[in-house]
């Protein structure tokens, strides 16, 4: 989906951790991870 996306010149954020599986399961990365998902909401919901 995200190559898709960047291939029709939609900028896509994508956050892979490389001590992760599917999902975030370690702390910090999940404070990662919400802080990017409400800075995307501030951008883009107003």
């Amino acid at each position: 989906m995200v190559a898709a996306l960047k291939a029709r010149g939609v900028e896509v954020p994508y956050m892979v951790k490389d001590n992760e599986g599917h999902g975030f399961g370690n702390e910090e990365n999940r404070f990662e991870f919400y802080e990017a998902v409400e800075k995307f909401f501030a951008r883009h919901l107003k």
